[in-house]
């Protein structure tokens, strides 16, 4: 069968292709010629894939590959490769459908490239034949780095004071102080690790003015290390090294920062371990760089945090904290204090959860912590004294929030209303080193906020005791709050928002008092006047205009102490304060403000009144773009009808300031200099006597120069 389909088509091949030609219109003898050639293909078109990913970085001097997809012949002409404008086709090494460029010793510049690859003709016509992009890893092998280096100085001191006489140990005059900050900041990424880094080094040429001038006095050094930290992370985890804030229980060790190590680790998808060592005080200063030289006053801080549903992480977390800490009686290098040593250990436990809307939400914590003073034989000295004995006590939270309205129309307005409640509890003796509470404390408390429409509402209740073991030698004292504030923006709630003459009215109201359970017989307290009874309250009202150039604002305070309690109770005082601020800025090159206030203040049980009035005026004219002129007067009159006092005192100060850049760019360089103008007077007239104070004048400049 296959032979006679053989010999079929030898017959009929010659006949089908004659009568193709003459339907064509051709010859016979061409078509017959047609018959008789074979035809031959053209030469597939050469294409060129690279051998590298383009999206990932590349060694810094790496070999390029590039696939054909046939070999070259004669006909084609030649391969040319361009690395952005630098022609290295001599470089090539082709064996068959495989290229290489070989950039071992080729002085590259630094930043992605982009590789062009022609095929050059015999005809000497550059064809192109694709464009690959190559990133390439920095010259010490980080994928990428970016770092940003600061350095400014600051100068600034007195060159003339009249009216004040000069003290023990003032200056002489003109004098200038001298300081400057700088640091380096960066990050570096390999692959999914990531270092960054940042410092800030202080100097100051004053010794009073100098970092550790607290801490060694003369010794301080002019140069110092104010803070550092370097960190290396891998995905989820990551190490730290400087200064670095430890802690996330609010009861056992809450965001305590300091100098010192911290790690981070995932433990699986739904797991994550930290841990620190920190110094017991913040830090500062060239020695001690990890802060861990005193095992002593050290803080150590473990917890492990579980997210039971990691793909929506905050629905539902538990996380459980460990802390050891000792504190030896050295205060950070601000505090000036008289410490007492201190050593505390805990656990803690914290859960969170919230719906996936995040209209309720639920917090709740438990600590226990274990604290004693250490008997410090620098403070007691020779005295015999009682050891402090070491207690555990508990402290305890909880806090729930729920979205009750969710822009949800009521009375066709737009409604929300969000509610919570907050309770806090630490007992008598409470203590940890890395936490701030005060002890023997419960605290309770609700709060509401709600929008209807345009309109804002806040309102709170809050109530609280101490002494909550009861001690007999002790007071028990009860306090409560109450407050309540509303915001309406007239314009908006009548429907004419661009009704600049309707006001934006506020009004608040905040109570709060103290009062003291009646002691018992035995608890020593002899007079009533030692147990408090006090009620506070303190009412606000005010109004805001508001148009593109200028803005008013009137303010009405009144405030109330009233005393309760026995023999007392006439012990109250009464003030009232109403204020009007007008601030206008018709051009960008200037702006004035003025501001009135009233202060009335009446002693109800001495019936003595007090008043003040107080006017302000201040500018600021920049004529030109980097050059400002601003100054300030004020004058307060002051009248003591009782003491058949009265007073005035008048200030004024000007400054003008020049800045200096040497380009226009927001990173240049630039100098700033200033000088300032200051003047001060006083009147008091006592009965017929009338005083006169010398008035006061300064006159100080100085300069601050951000170099980058």
């Amino acid at each position: 069968m296959r032979g006679r389909r053989s010999e079929i088509g030898a017959v009929l091949g010659p006949f089908l292709v004659l009568t193709a030609s003459a339907g064509a219109g051709l010859p016979l003898g061409a078509a017959r010629a047609s018959a008789q050639e074979a035809p031959v293909d053209a030469p597939a078109e050469v294409r060129v894939r690279p051998g590298w990913d383009e999206t990932q970085p590349q060694p810094f001097r790496p070999t390029l590959t590039f696939t054909l997809s046939r070999p070259l012949t004669a006909g084609d002409g030649r391969l040319a490769v361009v690395l952005d404008a630098i022609d290295l086709s001599a470089l090539l090494v082709q064996r068959g459908t495989m290229v290489t460029l070989s950039l071992a010793r080729e002085a590259l510049p630094d930043g992605p490239m982009s590789v062009a690859v022609y095929l050059v003709g015999t005809d000497g016509a550059w064809r192109e034949r694709g464009t690959f992009a190559l990133r390439r890893r920095t010259r010490v092998g980080f994928d990428s780095t970016g770092w940003q280096p600061r350095l400014a100085a600051q100068s600034e001191g007195q060159l003339a004071q009249t009216g004040v006489a000069p003290g023990p140990g003032a200056r002489p005059l003109p004098f200038q102080d001298l300081a400057w900050n700088g640091g380096l900041s960066g990050i570096a990424r390999r692959g999914g690790w990531r270092a960054e880094w940042q410092s800030l080094v202080v100097a100051n040429a004053r010794q009073p003015l100098r970092l550790r001038t607290n801490q060694l006095g003369a010794e301080a050094p002019s140069v110092d290390l104010a803070s550092y930290s370097v960190q290396l992370a891998h995905r989820r985890g990551a190490l730290t090294a400087g200064h670095v804030q430890v802690g996330n229980d609010r009861l056992l060790a809450n965001q305590f920062r300091s100098r010192g190590l911290s790690a981070r680790a995932p433990l699986g998808q739904r797991a994550e371990v930290t841990m620190a060592s920190v110094s017991g005080s913040e830090l500062v200063g060239w020695n001690d760089p990890l802060g861990l030289a005193r095992p002593s006053h050290r803080l150590q801080v473990a917890s492990v945090a579980l997210e039971a549903l990691p793909k929506q992480p905050g629905l539902l977390r538990a996380e459980l904290t460990a802390m050891d800490g000792s504190l030896q009686p050295l205060p950070a290098f601000s505090q000036q204090a008289v410490t007492d040593r201190e050593r505390s250990r805990g656990l803690g436990a914290s859960l969170s959860a919230a719906l996936p809307s995040q209209r309720a939400r639920l917090a709740l914590g438990l600590a226990r912590s274990r604290f004693t003073n250490p008997v410090d034989p620098l403070l007691s000295g020779t005295a015999a004294i009682v050891a402090v004995e070491e207690t555990a006590r508990w402290a305890q939270f909880a806090e729930l929030s729920v979205e009750a309205l969710r822009q949800r129309a009521l009375f066709g307005v737009v409604t929300s209303l969000q509610l919570a409640a907050r309770h806090q509890r630490t007992d008598p003796l409470y203590r940890s080193v890395a936490a701030f509470l005060q002890a023997d404390q419960k605290q309770d408390a609700l709060d509401a906020t709600a929008a209807f429409g345009p309109v804002q509402w806040q309102g709170s209740v809050s109530q609280g005791r101490d002494n909550l073991a009861k001690l007999a030698n002790l007071l028990t004292t009860r306090s409560r709050t109450r407050s309540t504030s509303a915001t309406v923006p007239v314009a908006t709630v009548f429907g004419r928002p661009t009704a600049w003459w309707l006001p934006t009215v506020t009004a608040s109201w905040q109570g709060s008092g103290q009062v003291g359970d009646p002691p018992p017989d035995s608890a020593g307290f002899r007079s009533p006047v030692q147990r408090p009874d006090q009620w506070n309250t303190n009412g606000m009202l005010s109004a805001a205009w508001q148009r593109e150039w200028l803005q008013v604002a009137w303010r009405l305070n009144r405030s109330v102490v009233d005393n309760r309690q026995e023999r007392r109770a006439s012990s109250d005082f009464r003030s009232m304060v109403q204020a009007i601020t007008i601030s206008a800025a018709p051009s960008p090159k200037w702006s004035l403000g003025l501001d009135l206030s009233d202060e009335r203040q009446h002693a109800v049980e001495t019936q003595t009144h007090a008043h003040s009035r107080r006017v302000a005026l201040q500018g600021d004219w920049r004529p030109f773009t980097s050059t400002a002129l601003n100054g300030a007067w004020s004058t307060i009159l002051s009248d003591d009808r009782a003491a058949t006092r009265r007073g005035r005192n008048d200030e004024f100060r000007a400054e003008l300031s020049q800045v200096l850049r040497l380009r226009r760019s927001p990173t240049a360089p630039e100098l700033r200099v200033f000088a300032r103008v200051a003047r001060t007077r006083m009147f008091m007239r006592l009965g017929d006597l009338l005083e006169r104070t010398t008035p006061q004048r300064s006159f100080s400049a100085g300069a601050s120069a951000r170099i980058f």
